[in-house]
């Protein structure tokens, strides 16, 4: 609970980011599906006030996955190359400690542009979308997978 506490900006280097996996359609081995990784805002718990199973209470059927601070933090796309007539724009990625009032771990995944938050995607450029994706991919860890939908269909008597 927030219990009226300000927000805290002190996201250290190491710290763990628990994400919320719906659908094993989600997951590839042990890792998030890059194409399935949202591109801007990906809300997750705080691992300094949060524990990993938090982040799917209320969700029992729901997978957990991890990232690091460090996997994170950075400014995209790497590749900085353009082939069309205005030049790239660079992205910083970030988290952001945004508590709702009964989840104070609560935060996102925030993308600036300018050092302005971005907030549609439409307004990340491609490149920066899909390196960004890629990256959570390869650095997020599946702690529990989601459990399958139970299939509703029932054999006639």
């Amino acid at each position: 609970m927030r219990n009226g506490r300000s927000v805290d900006p002190g996201f250290g280097f190491c710290h763990r980011l628990y994400y919320r996996c719906e659908s094993e359609e989600d997951i590839h081995g042990d890792r998030l599906l890059a194409p399935r990784v949202k591109s801007f805002d990906i809300s997750v718990n705080w691992s300094k006030y949060s524990k990993p199973w938090d982040v799917v209470f209320g969700y029992p059927n729901a997978g957990i996955a991890l990232f690091f601070v460090f996997d994170i933090k950075r400014d995209l796309p790497t590749d900085r190359s353009s082939d069309q007539r205005e030049p790239v724009k660079i992205h910083s990625f970030g988290p952001v400690h945004e508590p709702y009032d009964n989840n104070y771990s609560h935060s996102e995944i925030a993308v600036f542009k300018d050092d302005v938050r971005v907030r549609k995607s439409s307004a990340i450029g491609e490149k920066a979308k899909k390196e960004w994706r890629q990256i959570i991919s390869d650095k997020s860890l599946v702690l529990r997978r989601p459990k399958p939908k139970n299939d509703l269909n029932v054999a006639s008597a």
